[in-house]
Parts: structure tokens; C-alpha cells; sequence
């Protein structure tokens, strides 16, 4: 199905979700992790993440969202390979692998990845790659989420001590290649409770933790109720992203958990999000309207 101008438009507005379990796409829901199942894909293996990535990319999503949810609840490197082989899409990326601060970038692996993303973008700018209609991005933005962190929400520096909402140089001794580093806080949050590392954060509301990330120099969100993931019952984080967007109007922000559909989407929209992430909406519109092709 081909989208019309103002269709193809808010469909950059949508980021595809992929979570990794064991190297396999799973579906999330209600962010019950021991229970996830992987995703059931028409025709092809059922898990196949790399499909899963080509059809939302010729959807026409804005970007993908990928939570490495092996490395995330176990440290494990369970779904490197297929993460790396996800990083070769050339379109935004957002991935959550539960750093824990700035220092674990050697512990998961994070210029090892950049490196296959890099070599990805050097293949595509020489027409030795295959490319997705469209002008390719190759931003690549990690994750540090507040589950990882202690209710304090400190997060250790860069050795550099670079401000996490500025690129690496390309000539740092931390990344010898040419896409820089990025990073986002990843506001977690489960039934409007704030998640941290010690489980549901008393005495600190969801929109009070944006400010010692703020102060902390992070200029990226991504907030996600985890109870809503995959239920279908619509969006319940809208209060806290209008509140970031009116407290930080230069904030990027990102918001998801049981959207239905555009009428919900357009109310993140409308409290500011720049996008919103879905999965199980999403793979459902796909399943009825595109016909994938992997090409990677």
C-alpha cells in the first residue's frame, strides 16, 4: 500500500518496537518479561526480528526502538548477533541495553556495536548495500533507563566527561568511527510509579526525575509505562510528557505503552512527543497492508 504525503508524514511520527529475548523478537505485554512470546510473523519463522525490522521500515516508521531485553535483565549478550544485524537499517535507532551509566559502554558492547552500524553506513554510501526508500539516517541513540539506576537517579560520567546530550567526536579514543555516541534517559515507569534499580521509586514522581537527568545533561527521553505495554488499553503517560515538553521545550521526546492506534498516537502528539513507539498496533496494520520483504 503506498502512503499518501500527509499519511507518510505521521508515520515518521511512529517508532517500530522491537524486544529481543534469546535473539528473537518477543511481544511484550504488561512488561511481564518471563512471559514474553515471540511474535508470530505470517510467513517466516516466528521471532524473526530482521522481518519484523523490514516491514516496519517499509511501512515507512520514523525509526525503530530495540530493548535488548537479555542484556537488560541479565547482562547477557543472548542477542548480539541479532541486534547487530538490526543496526544495519538505515534509519534512527533508539536501543535500551540497561546501562547502568557511562561506564558500562565497554561491558555492553557499545562500540563493538557502533562499529558494525558504521561499517553498515560505509557499505550503503558506496551502493555496496541495499537501501530503504527514502533518505537513510544513521542516528543511533542509547538508553540509560531509570529501572537501572538507584532512586537517586545518579548516573556516572564519560571519562571525557562529556554532557551525555553531546556527541562523541569521531576521533575520541572512545570511538574510532564516524557515528557518535547519543544518549537518552529512559523514564520507566509502571503503573505511573517510577521504576529504579530498587523497584518503584517512593517519594519521587515521575515528572520530579526529569530534573536531575535535566541537570545531569540528558536532553533525550523515552517514557514508558510498562504495565500498558501490549494491553491495548490506551495511553497513560500523557500528564508526564506534557509536562516534560512544557517544562523543557527542547527536550526530544518519546513515549509509548498501549497505544491503539492514530487517535492515540495524536494525543501523545498533542502533549508534545516528537514520536511514539508501538509494536502490536503496528504489526497488526503491517500484517494487513504490506508485503514484506527482507533485504538485509
Amino acid at each position: 500500500m503506498r502512503a499518501n504525503q500527509d499519511e507518510t508524514l505521521w508515520r515518521r511520527k511512529i517508532f517500530g518496537v522491537i524486544d529481543l529475548k534469546g535473539g528473537r523478537a518477543v511481544r511484550a505485554i504488561a512488561g511481564d518479561r518471563d512471559r514474553y512470546q515471540p511474535v508470530r510473523l505470517a510467513d517466516a519463522p516466528d521471532g524473526d526480528a530482521i522481518r519484523l525490522a523490514r516491514g516496519y521500515c517499509d511501512w515507512g516508521v520514523g525509526g525503530l526502538y530495540i530493548a535488548d531485553l537479555d542484556a537488560i535483565c541479565h547482562g547477557s549478550g543472548d542477542s548480539l548477533e541479532t541486534l547487530g544485524k538490526l543496526l544495519r537499517f538505515p534509519v534512527p535507532i533508539w536501543c535500551d541495553r540497561g546501562l547502568r551509566g557511562f561506564d558500562d559502554v565497554d561491558h555492553f558492547e557499545i562500540k563493538s556495536l557502533l562499529e558494525r552500524r558504521s561499517a553498515a553506513a560505509a557499505a550503503a554510501a558506496t551502493g555496496a548495500h541495499g537501501r530503504i526508500a527514502g533518505e537513510p539516517s544513521w542516528d543511533i541513540v542509547w538508553i540509560i533507563p531509570t529501572e537501572k539506576l538507584d532512586a537517586s537517579l545518579s548516573v556516572s560520567m564519560l571519562p571525557e566527561e562529556l554532557p551525555p546530550n553531546r556527541e562523541t567526536p569521531a576521533n575520541s579514543s572512545l570511538l574510532p568511527h564516524p557515528i557518535s555516541l547519543r544518549w537518552a534517559a529512559g523514564i520507566d515507569l509502571r503503573d505511573g510509579a517510577l521504576l529504579c534499580r530498587e523497584g518503584e521509586a517512593r517519594g519521587s514522581t515521575p515528572s520530579a526525575s526529569i530534573a536531575p537527568l535535566w541537570a545531569a545533561g540528558f536532553t533525550r527521553f523515552c517514557v514508558i509505562d510498562l504495565a500498558a505495554v501490549g494491553t491495548g488499553k490506551g495511553p497513560t503517560t500523557e500528564e508526564i510528557c506534557r509536562e516534560i515538553r512544557s517544562r523543557y521545550p527542547d527536550a526530544k521526546l518519546l513515549a509509548g505503552g498501549g497505544g491503539r492506534g492514530i487517535a492515540d498516537f495524536q494525543g501523545w502528539w498533542e502533549c508534545g512527543c516528537d514520536a511514539v513507539l508501538s509494536a502490536t498496533w503496528l504489526q497488526a496494520e503491517i500484517a494487513v497492508s504490506e508485503n514484506w520483504e527482507i533485504n538485509v
